[in-house]
């Protein structure tokens, strides 16, 4: 019977001018089929289809959308962060309009469903028949969504920009897949996973040697994060000096893809695989070596921080030193272009020739490190303005660019936040833009503060904390705070001054001016407090 659905559903495709199959037919095919966990692996063939399409991909969507098709193909428990990432990718996509965020939103919407244990394909009560064009892109279904992806033309996702003839192979191609999973609902159509690294046990190899990469495998399946320190990285010592292990890992590296953008991949084995190599003079490992710097530096940035942190643990291996100074030069180019040294040149602070270090200082509005009131309603009125600057890293959701600063704001119930740094540049307030591309570095700090300030939003001069790495120093940063607060502080003043002649023109005492300027300042002025001011109002009644 789902194949003569199927059959009819091929003939409407093919009549259609535009090549689209209407959402009343998928959700009479879905309602055919009656299954809730059939039609969420329909729907995470889609999302992994768009993936294989666009390539360039989210590695947050993709981590996401493995854990869901582990939890629908492997019978896995579904993990309890997949509400929380969900919420994350949301969150993102809403800032980062896009063909590779469209394909995110996809698998937010099956997220969703699989995180509550649902699919609104099967909740049809105040369905009456409309197309997916009829509502809003919000509550499009993914099936749809890829259906988009895939029949765009290059200048993107357009109402006129889409071919009917790629949507009509899409279309077909799902009506193929919906047949494939409803047959066989436990063998996926697009497969999909973390590809674990394995190092293969060659044919007919000596026993030796079996064991060897035996204990390998158990070793790197042991870890729980990719190297650090040199005595990570001498874990790795011992397999490095068997030349035909070497080949084998340097093998499995050569043939592995690490450039987290096209997809998740073994982070903790891959670079203690890497780490193996790199204690070998082998001139297979080198190359290797070589081959997947070059890779990371003209594609990436990628991971490349691990590579190169790898081959500055060990200055001691002398067939390193080329591909070290390799490295080396890269970053002389690109750290100088970073917002943050940039910011730290301009401030008259040096900073360490190493591409791993760190700022970071925190304002808040009262002075005070943490929300301390017990009244719940203050929430919203205490924020947090926090600026963090390091070394090259890979962007968030871009690893094809580098940051190196990030600038964060929120209130104590989180309702209010907002992000900036080299993409990002906006404010939320309960999802709704206050503030959106606008884009502040931490040379303009104080320019940020003022226009947060539009908002209500002001903070104590005084950071709360500043931290400084190794290298950096921490009085340096703290003079510069305090110079460029200066101009915040008469800021302030100025409107403190404006505020107080208001109270005075207010009829009434001078207690009652007194009560209503602890109201307005009592927390940021904590001297207002003192009895001495009381003493004061008991001599002018």
């Amino acid at each position: 019977m789902i194949k003569d659905t199927i059959k009819r559903l091929r003939e409407t495709i093919g009549q259609s001018n535009t090549g689209h199959l209407p959402l009343s037919c998928r959700v009479g095919l879905m309602k055919q089929i009656g299954n809730v966990l059939t039609v969420q692996k329909i729907q995470c063939e889609c999302c992994k289809k768009a993936c294989s399409f666009i390539g360039m991909q989210n590695p947050d969507n993709v981590r996401l959308l493995t854990k869901i098709n582990d939890h629908l193909y492997g019978n896995r428990e579904i993990a309890e962060d997949v509400l929380v990432e969900t919420d994350k990718l949301r969150l993102y996509v809403e800032n980062n309009p896009g063909m590779d965020t469209l394909v995110s939103w996809a698998t937010v919407m099956l997220g969703y469903d699989v995180h509550y244990g649902g699919t609104s394909m099967l909740e049809t009560e105040d369905y009456h028949g409309e197309d997916d064009d009829d509502f809003d892109p919000e509550c499009w279904e993914p099936d749809f969504i890829v259906s988009l992806v895939c029949s765009a033309d290059s200048s993107g996702v357009e109402d006129d920009k889409y071919d009917p003839e790629k949507r009509r192979e899409y279309w077909n191609w799902y009506l193929d897949m919906v047949l494939s999973v409803y047959e066989k609902p436990q063998q996926e159509v697009i497969p999909f996973n973390h590809d674990t690294i394995h190092i293969p046990v060659p044919h007919g190899c000596d026993p030796a040697l079996s064991d060897k990469i035996d204990r390998l495998n158990s070793a790197l399946a042991s870890y729980i994060h990719a190297p650090t320190n040199r005595k990570e990285t001498d874990r790795m010592k011992p397999y490095a000096e068997d030349p035909a292990l070497v080949r084998i890992v340097a093998d499995v590296v050569r043939g592995y893809s690490c450039i987290p953008v096209t997809h998740s991949y073994d982070v903790i084995r891959f670079w203690y695989c890497v780490a193996l190599l790199a204690q070998s003079p082998n001139e297979q490992a080198t190359d290797c070596l070589s081959g997947l710097a070059r890779t990371l530096m003209e594609h990436g940035p990628g991971e490349l921080g691990i590579l190169y942190r790898i081959l500055l643990l060990l200055p001691e291996q002398e067939h390193l030193q080329r591909l070290t100074g390799e490295l080396a030069a890269y970053y002389q180019r690109i750290i100088p272009e970073l917002e943050a040294a940039k910011w730290l040149a301009k401030a008259g602070i040096p900073y360490p020739d190493s591409f791993e270090w760190s700022v970071s200082f925190r304002f808040t509005s009262n002075g005070e490190p943490f929300f301390v009131s017990g009244d719940e309603a203050d929430k919203n009125k205490w924020f947090s303005l926090s600026v963090e600057l390091f070394g090259p890293s890979a962007l968030y959701g871009d690893y094809t660019r580098f940051t190196s600063y990030q600038i964060r704001v929120y209130n104590a119930d989180k309702f209010i936040h907002g992000l900036w740094n080299e993409k990002h540049g906006y404010l939320l307030h309960d999802n709704q833009y206050l503030m959106k591309d606008e884009h502040y570095t931490p040379e303009y700090l104080v320019a940020l503060m003022y226009r947060l300030s539009d908002f209500g939003i002001r903070f104590s001069k005084v950071p709360v904390d500043v931290y400084a790495s190794k290298g950096i120093s921490g009085k340096a940063v703290k003079e510069w705070i305090r110079d460029v607060m200066e101009a915040y502080e008469h800021d302030c003043m100025e409107e403190v001054r404006d505020q107080a002649l208001d109270v005075y023109r207010d009829e009434g005492d001078v207690g009652d001016t007194l009560n209503e300027m602890r109201k307005k300042w009592g927390e940021e002025i904590p001297v207002l407090k003192e009895s001495r001011f009381d003493e004061i109002k008991m001599q002018f009644p």
